[in-house]
């Protein structure tokens, strides 16, 4: 991972430095290969994130999703298992789920891919 590079950047920023011509070099090479097409995401071109590992944006909405799960479940009596078939219940009938609706347009209105398998939403609970 090259963090340091992108840490000694952000320094010559700030502080108004020249950049490095290493980190210049890093640079363009990560643009080129991002425009070019050869890597799918910029973080990946300039060596930032692993392959299959999932980008810091994409892992903080998730961790926002399962909070807002977590959440929801407080909601409802129960096991954590019965939560999470009472969850997934109301994730496949919403949006007609009456007066839980609120709860679960926050969810929805993540803009990510919501579960809908009471396994996985148990999994999210469990942790």
């Amino acid at each position: 991972m090259d963090r340091n590079n992108l840490d000694r950047l952000e320094t010559a920023l700030d502080y108004g430095a020249p950049i490095p011509p290493d980190i210049r070099d890093w640079l363009l090479s990560g643009l080129n290969q991002f425009k070019n097409g050869e890597c799918k995401t910029l973080c990946r071109a300039l060596g930032l994130r692993a392959p299959g590992v999932s980008s810091l944006n994409t892992r903080r909405k998730l961790e926002r999703r399962n909070d807002v799960i977590r959440e929801i479940a407080r909601q409802y009596p129960g096991t954590t298992w019965e939560k999470a078939v009472v969850i997934a219940d109301r994730i496949h009938r919403y949006p007609y789920i009456g007066e839980e609706k609120p709860l679960y347009a926050v969810l929805f209105g993540l803009g990510g891919k919501v579960p809908t398998d009471k396994t996985g939403i148990y999994k999210i609970l469990e942790k």
